[in-house]
């Protein structure tokens, strides 16, 4: 099992296995994403859920956004994979007035 749970907690904290409630949870940053990643499977590479809870993003807009290669990404078998650097920079893509 991973040391870290998005299950229960808000949408902007990651919060780790068997910690308690005062202050242990993590932001959700691409840093704390990335571990998430490690802990997990050991890859750098990011998932769509990853990259949305990331962006704050809802499944399906990160999809379509995929789906339309605003956010770069490869296949990998079954599943897409997408590199912190692609994520950021869809980012700096982005109005700066958004």
């Amino acid at each position: 099992m991973s040391p870290f749970t998005t299950g229960g907690t808000p949408s902007n904290t990651i919060k780790r296995h068997g910690s308690a409630s005062t202050g242990a949870d993590l932001p959700v940053t691409s840093a704390n994403v990335r571990e998430l990643g490690r802990a997990t499977s050991g890859a750098v590479w990011y998932t769509i859920p990853e990259v949305a809870a990331l962006l704050k993003y809802g499944l399906n807009k990160t999809k379509k956004l995929v789906h339309e290669r605003e956010i770069r990404s490869v296949k990998d078998g079954k599943y897409r994979r997408i590199l912190p650097e692609w994520v950021d920079e869809y980012v700096r893509s982005l109005p700066e007035d958004v």
